[in-house]
């Protein structure tokens, strides 16, 4: 399975881009203090405010849904080649919106 470029040059980014995040959100949320503004409601004006717990585990949640795709890549991979590739982008595309959270959490923040 890693022999295949594809899936792994889209898992090995899916990691990076985990790491990336993970590097920004962690670095810049040592300086700040107070509420962490997580969701904004422009509708009905709402603020869900949250800790650093939750960044915490919302890059914590992003790495193991990587890890369980590429577990199940690694099962599939023999039998069904296509989802592997679907797995593998995935994760990739998963990993990417994470990485965009990570810079619209630190703009607002």
């Amino acid at each position: 399975m890693l022999k295949n470029k594809f899936i792994a040059s889209a898992f090995g980014l899916s990691f990076l881009f985990i790491l990336i995040s993970a590097v920004l959100i962690f670095y810049r949320v040592v300086h700040l203090s107070g509420g962490l503004i997580l969701h904004f409601d422009t509708l009905t004006g709402r603020i869900v405010l949250g800790d650093r717990l939750d960044l915490a585990e919302i890059v914590a949640t992003s790495g193991f849904i990587s890890l369980l795709n590429f577990w199940l890549t690694k099962a599939v991979y023999r039998s069904q080649i296509f989802l592997a590739y679907f797995l593998a982008s995935g994760s990739c595309l998963a990993a990417f919106l994470l990485v965009v959270f990570s810079f619209s959490f630190l703009a607002v923040n």
